[in-house]
């Protein structure tokens, strides 16, 4: 907070304003302009000088894309050790997202629509020369994995149609992570550039199965190579 800023990624850019001393407001997206994000973050003084805390949310819509039926939310506190250029910071908060254009919500309503789960974080920013810093950015998500189905689903022929049977759930614990190990190169206090070997890795069905029996988790990673441009102003 304090500061007006800019970051371009490689997928979008993002802008942030300092409206008051320990408020910002900003606004991201991807170079097709959906989906789109609003940030706010405000700042705490606390009467240690390197201990900062601050709260932040995002709210963001899927835009034009799937006719803006997608929408959610990510709300956080975070708390800050150390000073610019070198610090420490631990996050905690809970996200949710609603997809009502998947048919995976056919049979959920109200809250059930929403995935929704804790997010955790660790970030890290430490000199290791006079113009080069290595960067630390991590976001952890636990969520509810849930499924639906029918059991029993019968055919009525005098009307031509399916009758529903029951309709049975279950569910199991989903865990994704995503990590940014990295470098930022700065030459002038306004400007900086950053690179990331990102990555996600995902670990689901957690205890899930369609019969109720435990099962092995299923384990997805992929890299996400990261490329970031930052201007101060």
């Amino acid at each position: 907070t304090g500061e007006d800023y800019s970051m371009v990624h490689l997928y979008g850019p993002e802008v942030h304003f300092s409206v008051a001393d320990n408020l910002s407001i900003g606004i991201m997206s991807t170079w097709i302009a959906s989906p789109i994000g609003v940030a706010a973050k405000y700042a705490f003084k606390t009467p240690f000088e390197k201990v900062r805390l601050s709260v932040g949310t995002i709210m963001f819509s899927s835009g034009y894309l799937f006719q803006a039926k997608g929408w959610g939310g990510l709300h956080w506190g975070s708390i800050t050790f150390g000073e610019a250029g070198k610090n420490l910071t631990f996050s905690s908060g809970f996200g949710y997202v609603d997809l009502n254009f998947n048919r995976r919500s056919e049979y959920e309503t109200g809250f059930d629509q929403l995935n929704r789960g804790s997010v955790s974080s660790v970030a890290a920013l430490f000199p290791v020369g006079e113009r080069a810093s290595f960067i630390f950015d991590s976001m952890i998500a636990v969520s509810e994995r849930r499924n639906y189905s029918q059991v029993g689903q019968t055919y009525d022929s005098s009307t031509n149609q399916y009758v529903n049977g029951i309709i049975t759930y279950n569910s199991g614990t989903q865990i994704s992570a995503f990590l940014m190990p990295g470098m930022r190169f700065q030459k002038k206090p306004n400007r900086a550039f950053q690179v990331a070997l990102a990555g996600v890795i995902q670990y689901s069905n957690i205890g899930f199965s369609s019969d109720m029996t435990q099962q092995n988790s299923d384990v997805v990673s992929f890299p996400v190579p990261m490329c970031s441009w930052l201007f101060k102003f």
